[in-house]
Parts: C-alpha cells; sequence; structure tokens
C-alpha cells in the first residue's frame, strides 16, 4: 500500500504518526527564524523528527489506509506488517527508505536508524502560503559635516542718554469704614442665614404634613381593606370614618332527640335494612318530627400492594447469595423470577445496582450453603451464575 506516501499527509492534520513496530513520526512548532548568514526571513513551521520508541500500533495509520484502499482494518494491518518488514530488510542490506515529503530513515556505521528530514515542506498549516524571504542589509550613509559660517560683525550703537527713572505709582486709596457700620453689616448677614434655615425647615414641616396622612392611609388600607380582591370593595371600605358593622353569629337552639328505630316507617323502607339507620328528631315550638339518618363509616384505605419479587429485609441482611442475572430493565428481572419460582427456586430481586436489577437463585447465612448451591447451580442450571458477598 506504500504507506510511505501516506504518512506526510496525516503529519498536516496530527502532531504524531506511527508506523507499528517501526517508530514514530513527531512534528514539534518551530517559530519565525533569521538566518543572518544567508539574510533569509524563515517563516514559522513544525520540525518533524523520528522516534524509534514509539512502535505500539495506535490505530491512526491502520484507518487511514483501510478508508483509503477501501478494505478491512484487519487487512490493513496485515499490509503494514508486510511493508515493515521489508523496510527492514532494505535497511539491512544498506537502503535508505524515503518518505516522501517527510525524510530519509537509514541506518548509520553503528547499524543504528538515522532520521534526515526534509526542509522542502512546512505541516504547519496556519503557515500556509508564507514563504523564505530576503533580508537585505540596509546600507548606513556617512554624515558629511557641514562648514560653519563665521558670524557676521554686529555694528556698533550709538550711546543713549538714560532718562530719569519716573515716580511710582501712586498707592490707591482705601476708604475707612466706621467700625459702626461694619458691626451692622454682620448683624444683617446673620440675620438673612437665619431667614434661610428658618425656610428650610418651614418647607420640610409642610412636606411631612402632606405626606405622612397620605403613609397614614396607605397603611390602614392595606390592613383594613381587601385590596387583594378589588372586586370584594365598595365606596365606604375605602373611608376611614364610616362605621362599620361587625358580623354575628346567633346560634339555633335545637335538642337533639335519639329515637327508637320503626319497623313500619316508609322512610325506612326506602333506605337499605342495615345496622347505619337511626332516628334524630329537630324539636321546636311548633311540631316535633324525626328524620332517618344512615350513618355510614368511611371505608378503611385499601392495603399496599405487597410487591412479592423484592427480597425482604430479612434475606437482604445475609451475607452470600448466588446471582443468577442482572437487567437493566425490571420486567426482564421479574420474568426471570417467575421462571426461577416455577422451578423450585427461592429467587428475587435483590437489589439495583449501578443501573441493573440483580436476581438471585437464593441466599445463605453461611458460606458453605452458598458454595454448595452455587456449584450445584452452575452444573444444573446457569453456568454463568455467580456468589456475591455483601
Amino acid at each position: 500500500m506504500a504507506i510511505h506516501n501516506h504518512i506526510g499527509e496525516l503529519l498536516y492534520h496530527y502532531d504524531c504518526v506511527i508506523i507499528p513496530e517501526f517508530g514514530g513520526f513527531i512534528t514539534n512548532y518551530k517559530a519565525a527564524l533569521l538566518d543572518k548568514r544567508l539574510h533569509l526571513f524563515h517563516p514559522p513551521s513544525k520540525e518533524v523528527s523520528f522516534n524509534r520508541s514509539l512502535v505500539k500500533n495506535d490505530g491512526l495509520l491502520a484507518s487511514h489506509l483501510a478508508e483509503w484502499n477501501n478494505c478491512t482494518f484487519e487487512e490493513a494491518n496485515d499490509s503494514i506488517r508486510a511493508e515493515v518488514e521489508d523496510y527492514f530488510a532494505r535497511l539491512n542490506n544498506g537502503e535508505r527508505i524515503t518518505f516522501k515529503k517527510v525524510g530519509i530513515v537509514y541506518r548509520d556505521t553503528a547499524n543504528q536508524l538515522r532520521f534526515q528530514p526534509s526542509l522542502e515542506e512546512n505541516f504547519l498549516k496556519d503557515a500556509f502560503g508564507l514563504e523564505q524571504l530576503f533580508a537585505v542589509p540596509v546600507m548606513e550613509t556617512e554624515k558629511v559635516k557641514q562648514p560653519v559660517a563665521a558670524p557676521a560683525p554686529v555694528p556698533l550703537k550709538p550711546a543713549v542718554e538714560k532718562k530719569p527713572d519716573a515716580l511710582p505709582p501712586e498707592a490707591p486709596v482705601v476708604p475707612i469704614t466706621p467700625a459702626a457700620d461694619v458691626e451692622k453689616k454682620v448683624e444683617e448677614e446673620r440675620e438673612d442665614a437665619q431667614d434661610g434655615a428658618g425656610n428650610r425647615r418651614a418647607r420640610w414641616i409642610w412636606a411631612a404634613a402632606v405626606v405622612l396622612p397620605f403613609l397614614l392611609y396607605s397603611g390602614w388600607l392595606v390592613s383594613s381593606a381587601d385590596v387583594l380582591r378589588p372586586a370584594n370593595l365598595t365606596i365606604a371600605d375605602l373611608n376611614p370614618f364610616a362605621p362599620k358593622e361587625l358580623p354575628t353569629y346567633n346560634a339555633r337552639e335545637h335538642t337533639f332527640l335519639w329515637t327508637d328505630e320503626s319497623e313500619d316507617d316508609p322512610l325506612l323502607e326506602m333506605l337499605d335494612s342495615e345496622k347505619e339507620v337511626v332516628h334524630i328528631a329537630f324539636t321546636d315550638a311548633s311540631a316535633e318530627e324525626g328524620v332517618p339518618v344512615r350513618l355510614r363509616m368511611p371505608a378503611p384505605p385499601p392495603s399496599p400492594a405487597v410487591n412479592t419479587y423484592v427480597a425482604t429485609p430479612e434475606l437482604l441482611a445475609m451475607r452470600y447469595h448466588v446471582v443468577g442475572g442482572c437487567f437493566a430493565e425490571l420486567s426482564n428481572a421479574h420474568k426471570l423470577v417467575d421462571q426461577l419460582r416455577a422451578k423450585g427456586f427461592s429467587a428475587y430481586v435483590l437489589d439495583q445496582h449501578k443501573g441493573l436489577y440483580r436476581v438471585t437463585y437464593g441466599n445463605f447465612p453461611r458460606r458453605q450453603e452458598a458454595l454448595d448451591a452455587l456449584r450445584d447451580i452452575k452444573r444444573d442450571e446457569m453456568p454463568s451464575a455467580w456468589l456475591l458477598v455483601r
């Protein structure tokens, strides 16, 4: 199948490709490089190396060859083994094995396998399209110093006579305010500050006078009126000063008299003749009559159904259990219990372990009894039965 032509294709997608019983090719990231000797920029790439210790079959190469050649996985593995034997035979004869786009494998003078990678292929997909660039050095030009011209002579100015310095400006005149006027001004400012504070306090009092009744009314409305059910509200409910009449309960006076049953009463004939029929007489000032009433006790609740498939606490307390099967569906476990009970075994669904219901042939308190039963069951009934020790 010429597997040496497929290694390079796989290295584009995987960092390690193993040829079973031969070795593995590994790629490692290599950053961009500047070759100062050759003046070249090399793009980032993947370095390919060969490891003779990677000989375990991971299935990657066989799966690729099976899909490529439309054959089975076993046929691909047989083809790989045959080609590896051919590689070693050629290497022992001094030949070199060339892997397309990857490199060359050969034996050195010490009869050790060596690998020479190919520098023509870049297996880093992120660097696709990037090529080597020539780095042209920039030549620095020498700076030529320009001659400095001599300064031109400065003509002399004729001497100027100094005028006498002008007098300094006069300081401004500040009027002196009498002390009485100053005190009066300070007092006016203090009164203005007090008036401003009084106005702010008055505004707060007016705000509290407006908001506080509204808050009190809202609290009374929530606590007294049924605001959660607006259909029951009336206009009178919104008036906190309206008088409200509280409902009163007036009990009716009745005297209950027990009377004996009458066999000739037509009302009793309409009812089933059972023991729960008695007479209750309602007595008031106008008339007295008896009404038959049937008193029935409520039916007792149905007793819970007993699950005969589940092992009882006494069986669960035993340590040794002969297991006949484990099922993910409870219905299948019940079927096996019915089959085993039909054969005379005391079978139960022991428990549910890791999502599987375990069905037992029997449960035993002593180890020897369980081993004897297991031996007979494996011989006569189910060879796959096993012993569970809890």
